[in-house]
């Protein structure tokens, strides 16, 4: 047997003792088809670096549990401290894309106001409790340090545990910053648009 396939179905085994889940339970949970992951144990599907940082997240381990020879070039975790509801956190860690290969930093020498993108309000429904936020647009200050990647370099940030419902965009139009929040890359004219993977303060 696959040595892979293997450590994956002794972590699944641990897991589903552990939290009385099923195979077609665990796959929905991950954002897949109820079958899927039963493929990934029996060796049906190819287990690539996303479906492994996954599944590892999923089960609150290393992905070299899975993979011992896994390679880390992009791919970071951090605790999970607490929430800004109060509520525990929906998993102990935060992976994270650490670089990508286009990562760059925008200074903001001024401020930069932000504005809803073309698909916020039909594809972005916010928390009751974040009403404030949706009738008044932040800005970004000026002192800020954005971090910032190309859109095709960041499609796998996202984390299952912590979905984002929306993202802040930066668009360049003949030398004008725009931030825009949009669930997707807004489709919009302008001479390039990045993704703000951070906002750094200090």
């Amino acid at each position: 047997m696959n040595s892979l396939i293997s450590n994956l179905r002794n972590e699944w085994n641990i897991y589903r003792k552990k939290n009385k889940k099923t195979q077609a339970q665990a796959s929905l949970d991950l954002g897949w088809s109820a079958s899927l992951f039963n493929q990934f144990l029996c060796g049906r599907r190819p287990l690539n670096y996303d479906h492994i940082i996954k599944i590892a997240n999923y089960f609150d381990i290393s992905p070299t549990n899975i993979h011992p020879e896994f390679n880390f070039p992009r791919w970071a975790s951090i605790d999970v401290s607490a929430t800004s509801s109060g509520n525990p956190p929906p998993s102990k860690k935060k992976t994270y894309l650490t670089h990508a290969k286009e990562r760059f930093l925008i200074w903001c020498d001024t401020p930069i106001g932000i504005e809803y993108g073309p698909d916020y309000q039909k594809n972005t429904s916010l928390p009751e409790s974040e009403s404030s936020f949706d009738a008044n647009p932040a800005q970004i200050q000026a002192g800020a340090s954005l971090m910032c990647c190309v859109p095709e370099e960041s499609t796998a940030a996202n984390d299952v545990y912590f979905p984002v419902p929306s993202v802040l965009w930066i668009i360049n139009q003949k030398r004008a910053m725009r931030a825009m929040l949009n669930p997707v890359k807004p489709r919009i004219h302008a001479e390039s648009i990045y993704r703000v993977m951070a906002i750094l303060l200090t």
